[in-house]
């Protein structure tokens, strides 16, 4: 499903999560089915935020 998004909106696949340890796995998973454009967050949100990038609630 998500490559078929992907597809439709021409748009890259982020993944994220606190650490960037289970993002880096979803990444693997979703390359392993083809959808080659998935990326993450390395370090996680936790580097996001120490790097400043803005956050919305």
């Amino acid at each position: 499903m998500l490559h078929e998004l992907a597809i439709a909106t021409g748009k890259r696949i982020v993944f994220y999560c606190a650490f960037g340890e289970r993002s880096a796995m979803a990444v693997e998973a979703a390359q392993d089915a083809g959808l080659t454009s998935a990326c993450h967050i390395e370090g996680g949100i936790d580097a996001w935020k120490k790097a400043n990038g803005p956050v919305f609630r």
